[in-house]
């Protein structure tokens, strides 16, 4: 399957919520027949690129989902299966939600493979004062000259995504074949020593970064 295209205006649309690791099954159960009515409501819209749903046992849950543009992403806001059905039944298990980021692309490299029934969404967040932002970008541009080359080496990798967000954050959000191909980030020099030396200057706040099974994807 090939690689999806990307525009240049393309934005990847982060929602994510926490809730008490107790209640992982009921949250995880919850996930996927949410998306039951959310995926053919979601596929009416203009300008979908890729969607992923997870939910993780350390308490939290994501949406990852690719727009050809900030006001295709935006339509998400206005989808009644999401901001009323969905959002009733996360909050009934016990989900709290953060605000909601659309992150412009600055640079992704990705493979022609398909998702697996094992297949992580994997979610890394940095904050930093939005004072920063033109730093930021700067520095997540120039670390991307290492960090592709050194990721695409990588076993099990289908598509790497990282956006920097004027609100004062950079994501990167990869997908990957399992669990163990995502860890492989962790040991990876060139973004745990080299590009986290760079983003050092502006004084970031490095997240929790979370691996989340896939409970379905469009």
């Amino acid at each position: 399957m090939p690689a999806p295209s990307i525009p240049a205006d393309a934005v990847v649309r982060v929602s994510r919520g926490n809730f008490d690791q107790s209640r992982f099954p009921e949250v995880e159960q919850m996930t996927r027949d949410t998306g039951n009515y959310l995926i053919p409501a979601i596929r009416q819209l203009d300008g979908l690129i890729g969607y992923y749903a997870g939910a993780s046992p350390s308490g939290s849950i994501v949406h990852v989902s690719l727009w050809q543009s900030n006001e295709h992403a935006d339509q998400m806001g206005r989808l009644k299966e999401m901001i009323i059905d969905a959002r009733r039944a996360s909050e009934a298990a016990g989900v709290s939600f953060v605000p909601i980021i659309n992150y412009p692309i600055a640079w992704k490299t990705s493979t022609a493979t398909e998702t697996g029934e094992r297949a992580v969404i994997r979610v890394a967040r940095t904050d930093w004062e939005p004072a920063h932002f033109d730093q930021a970008t700067e520095i997540n541009q120039r670390t991307s000259e290492y960090l592709i080359p050194a990721i695409e080496r990588l076993d099990g990798l289908i598509a790497f995504y990282a956006g920097v967000s004027p609100t004062g954050s950079l994501m990167n959000a990869s997908i990957w074949q399992t669990t163990a191909n995502a860890q492989q980030m962790d040991s990876l020099k060139e973004m745990i020593v080299d590009a986290r030396n760079e983003f050092s200057a502006i004084d970031p706040t490095f997240n929790p970064i979370v691996n989340y099974p896939i409970a379905w994807s469009i």
